[in-house]
């Protein structure tokens, strides 16, 4: 599926012009009483220099209109790209450069190289965020993109590790917890029984562990007394040298080597969830502050 031309969302039926709806002609309306010629040559000029891509930067090109027009478009008007596409394909002059540019666009199915992970990709299939923030031609494919944003704060040596490891995802490699052979091609972001969303990549930076293996770390361990699962808690207090209130997924960014990455695993895996945690004893905080003085140093259990 591609996110562009006049064929996506139906726009070309014309149907955002004609549709009583009141979620799209309230604001239909309301952007018609202030629009002017201006307007329209902000779309022209996005549409010359993008052809059938102009519609990832409907963003840019609302803010520019707020700017002229001394608006706030963008966070009043729900459906703007809607009624920017549909302007696109009213004025003449864009309405053919956009047809002509993406049927061109369908013939040649042109494709780049990322340069992080090496894979290829048409340009059609680009997410338009991708598209934005880097233009034509993009550097990196929909998934890196994310991945080089997500990294962007990391220091050197870790995006190096990164570069590195992107160019090999796709190879198989053997879990170094079940043994079983894995590739991150497609799993680089997991959506698993024990976790709504984790970063598989960081871990596998310095350790070789598999989706699957990686989401069963977070499964809610309750086994223990109350005080022992108190006292996992401070364990992973002392470890990390901060009270762990968010979600346990994020602290392995604070890792940056193989053995710390290992220990946290070991950690973790014998603990309830952050958010069995909340349910069982309420602030953790609070907690945390009762058993650092029960126990006087910690031991891993």
């Amino acid at each position: 599926m591609s996110y562009y031309g006049p064929s996506y969302a139906n726009i070309q039926s014309g149907w955002y012009r004609k549709t009583n709806d009141k979620k799209y002609k309230e604001d239909r309306i309301r952007v018609d009483k202030i629009w002017n010629e201006a307007c329209d040559q902000i779309i022209i000029s996005y549409v010359k220099e993008y052809g059938t891509y102009f519609t990832a930067f409907e963003d840019n090109i609302i803010e520019e209109i707020d700017d002229l027009l001394d608006t706030n478009l963008n966070d009043i008007i729900n459906y703007y790209c809607y009624y920017i596409s549909n302007r696109a394909l009213e004025i003449e002059e864009t309405r053919i450069t956009w047809i002509k540019s993406h049927e061109l666009e369908v013939r040649k199915q042109r494709k780049f190289n990322c340069k992080l992970c090496c894979s290829p990709q048409l340009y059609l299939e680009c997410h338009p965020n991708t598209i934005r923030d880097q233009g034509l031609p993009p550097q990196y494919c929909t998934t890196c993109n994310y991945i080089v944003g997500k990294y962007s704060h990391f220091s050197n040596s870790i995006i190096l590790r990164l570069r590195k490891f992107m160019k090999q995802a796709k190879n198989n490699r053997e879990c170094e917890i079940c043994n079983n052979n894995f590739n991150m091609g497609v799993n680089q972001f997991i959506f698993g029984e024990n976790v709504d969303f984790a970063d598989c990549i960081y871990p596998n930076l310095y350790f070789k562990i598999c989706p699957k293996c990686f989401d069963g770390v977070f499964k809610d361990y309750k086994r223990g007394s109350q005080e022992t699962r108190l006292k996992r808690l401070y364990n992973l207090y002392a470890f990390i040298d901060k009270i762990p209130t968010q979600n346990f997924v994020d602290l392995f960014y604070l890792c940056d080597n193989r053995e710390s990455i290992i220990e946290l695993l070991e950690l973790i895996k014998k603990m309830r969830s952050s958010n069995g945690y909340k349910k069982e004893f309420g602030r953790v905080a609070h907690h945390l502050w009762w058993v650092s003085n029960t126990f006087s140093t910690p031991n891993h259990c």
